[in-house]
């Protein structure tokens, strides 16, 4: 059993040619974050361990165990969450382009102050904010291929779950868990393959894998590329 979850501003739907290339027999259930694509509007308490709880409540009713769980950015962060504090529905881990939380309160403070940025872009309505969050260096030249998905949004639910699951709002997890986990970066995406190896060095088995041709929007940019290798990652016990 594969779940997906996918990042900010995505939506299900972002997994679609990911799906298309894996083996129709694999079963496949795709969850809808906080503030996306018809998602939750009200943010369950705790912030974002009650997210983490939440879709964690969402697998356990559906009678999901042994999944293995994959989740891009945002998705791998809430992913990371599972991981440390449900480790029992799970078999192994894939992150894509994800991270740890801030290590200090200095850093959290700082990101703050930045992400007020988009919420006073989102408050003015979605183009103007998706224009400006499609330029940034992060999504180099195939920044626009999520647009549609981008412009389809709520832009109050970006903004809860910006608020409610913005890196400055992540606990920094500890992993104690004795699963694989396979952390996912793009060739081009320098800055999360660092965060990747800082990342490893924390978990007990993890495996660093990088995508050539590809930027940090891997499920989008290299989606073939990605489906083989979470086949390999499965079919081999990588």
């Amino acid at each position: 059993m594969m779940v997906f979850i996918h990042g900010f501003t995505g939506a299900p739907a972002s997994w679609d040619g990911v799906c298309a290339e894996l083996a129709r027999a694999r079963r496949i259930h795709r969850v809808r974050v906080l503030g996306h694509d018809g998602g939750p509007l009200t943010p369950a308490p705790g912030g974002f361990a009650g997210e983490v709880d939440r879709i964690a409540a969402e697998l356990h009713s559906a009678g999901m165990r042994g999944v293995h769980l994959v989740g891009y950015s945002l998705g791998g962060r809430l992913a990371l969450g599972l991981l440390a504090s449900h480790p029992e529905l799970l078999t192994r881990v894939t992150l894509i382009g994800a991270r740890n939380g801030l290590a200090s309160e200095a850093e959290r403070h700082a990101r703050r102050a930045a992400d007020q940025r988009w919420l006073t872009l989102l408050a003015r309505g979605l183009p103007d904010f998706v224009e400006a969050w499609e330029t940034q260096p992060l999504f180099g030249r195939w920044r626009s291929r999520d647009r549609a998905i981008r412009l389809a949004h709520d832009p109050r639910g970006l903004a809860l779950a910006l608020s409610t699951l913005g890196l400055a709002e992540m606990p920094r997890f500890a992993i104690s868990a004795d699963l694989p986990v396979a952390l996912v970066t793009g060739a081009d995406d320098l800055k999360f393959a660092a965060l990747a190896r800082e990342l490893a060095a924390g978990l007990p088995r993890a495996t660093l894998h990088s995508i050539d041709r590809a930027g940090h929007n891997i499920p989008s940019e290299a989606p073939a590329a990605l489906a083989a290798l979470l086949t390999r990652l499965e079919d081999d016990h990588v």
